[in-house]
């Protein structure tokens, strides 16, 4: 089993503490001089003993400096996801660890492809990074990431990801069987494919899924594994532990590691964190479990901090609010007698919401709206009708979008260096719908980050 690590333990994670020792040559600066040390002096600068609900790990101070102050800069995450690790790790050990990462990668329960978004985010980040850093520069930095399929059954996403990224994807999940000779039904090919495992030793074979959340939600029904739609979660890992070695997983903060584990088997190790948007500096709430499950007889995690602790590197206080994604320049809504009714009683009830979810009825004391923080509420797949007092109109589908990062102009996309998602012939109310229910592609990013620096092929 993986190792587990506390953040209030020791706090034995990180090296390169801003003490005043003398640096020693090719060793970090701080007192300690071992590779992964902090004191905790320099901790408490960044985070504190409170939480955001439904989280595990320690939440910003508020004296912690914040990582952006826009939209747009947040979609430069990675490449202040690698300058945090540099300042905290050290250069040489952050360039070190990027240049074996190579992975092949493929996916589940895709939507828009926010997983392949924060993959080659990070790639391009990590591209940079190393031509800064190395005499070589870039050149051969192109087979770090490879994307090789998806799979998607929803039709208007399934355009999605052919439009955007061009990749294999095969439909419902319940009828893949990589096995197969003839392989399984391609719809961006049209026809029949087959995917195998890359069998280069030091090419990691990594599969990400967000499996279908309702059966755990606390919105749901909570019939969990009694549910009918877990079996797409049992065919998740019975065909995609096939031909992967790492997989990791999202979801809500209920979803139990036991779940992974159980259907794994136990020759795999699991590292779990539960982290919200607003950890890394964003500002929106979505508290999501994070597992990263790796094979035991393949693959080790060669790293003296836990996923959980590495959170310590991006940990950012943030700056933005719901009234921040609000960006895009839209005329005034025109609000239906329903919706005229019901943001009546949103005026009534006893907290007043600069941005009420006129979705949900405000009667009784209840509603949904801003976080208490100011931060956007975690959106779901009805969540299309947020409404601003102040511009006196709904959030639009794209800037939903934006809220969880990703790319939808090609200004997005080129801070993101990641392909600009493509809706072309999409409703709007569909695209909503996509973007409750995906992930935030930042937060993931810091989940991606801590595995391509601590997994590689066991060697024994």
């Amino acid at each position: 089993m993986a190792p587990k690590y506390s953040v209030r333990d020791g706090l034995k994670i990180i090296t390169g503490c801003r003490c005043m020792t003398p640096r020693k040559p090719g060793r970090p600066a701080g007192k300690h001089n071992q590779p992964a040390v902090v004191c905790r002096s320099q901790v408490k600068k960044t985070i504190t003993k409170k939480k955001f609900p439904k989280t595990s790990v320690p939440r910003p101070a508020d004296d912690a400096s914040p990582h952006f102050r826009s939209v747009l800069s947040s979609y430069s995450w990675a490449d202040v996801w690698l300058q945090r690790a540099s300042e905290h790790f050290g250069r040489a050990w952050l360039t070190g660890r990027l240049k074996r990462w190579k992975w092949q990668m493929c996916t589940a329960f895709s939507g828009v492809g926010a997983a392949e978004s924060a993959a080659l985010s990070l790639e391009t980040a990590a591209k940079k990074f190393l031509a800064n850093q190395t005499k070589s520069g870039c050149k051969n930095l192109r087979r770090h990431l490879v994307l090789r399929a998806s799979c998607e059954i929803s039709a208007d996403c399934q355009l999605v990801l052919r439009n955007t990224y061009g990749t294999c994807n095969f439909g419902d999940i319940c009828d893949l069987d990589f096995d197969s000779d003839r392989g399984s039904f391609c719809t961006t090919h049209q026809k029949y494919c087959t995917f195998k495992r890359c069998s280069h030793p030091k090419r990691l074979n990594v599969g990400h899924g967000s499996p279908v959340c309702v059966m755990y939600s606390r919105m749901g029904l909570g019939l969990k594994e009694m549910d009918v739609g877990f079996k797409t979660h049992e065919a998740f890992y019975k065909q995609y532990a096939k031909v992967c070695d790492v997989l990791t997983i999202e979801n809500v903060t209920e979803y139990p590691r036991d779940v992974v584990q159980k259907h794994l088997g136990p020759n795999w190790s699991i590292q779990d964190v539960q982290v919200d948007p607003r950890n890394v500096g964003l500002g929106m709430g979505r508290a999501r479990s994070f597992f990263i499950a790796y094979r035991n007889d393949k693959i080790q995690w060669n790293a003296t901090y836990s996923l959980e602790s590495f959170l310590e590197c991006p940990a950012s206080k943030s700056a933005l609010s719901a009234g921040n994604y609000f960006w895009q320049n839209h005329p005034e809504d025109k609000l239906s007698q329903a919706e005229e009714r019901n943001l009546s009683a949103y005026r009534c009830i006893g907290k007043k919401f600069k941005f009420p979810d006129l979705s949900q009825y405000a009667a009784n004391n209840r509603g949904r709206g801003e976080l208490s923080d100011g931060s956007l509420p975690t959106l779901t797949t009805n969540s299309s009708k947020i409404w601003s007092e102040e511009k006196k109109r709904f959030l639009k589908p794209t800037e939903m979008m934006s809220a969880q990062t990703i790319p939808c102009t090609r200004m997005q996309s080129k801070a993101a260096g990641a392909p600009c998602v493509k809706f072309r012939g999409i409703k709007p109310s569909k695209i909503a719908a996509m973007a409750g229910n995906s992930l935030s592609v930042p937060t993931y990013g810091y989940v991606l980050l801590a595995a391509a620096c601590a997994l590689e092929p066991r060697v024994d």
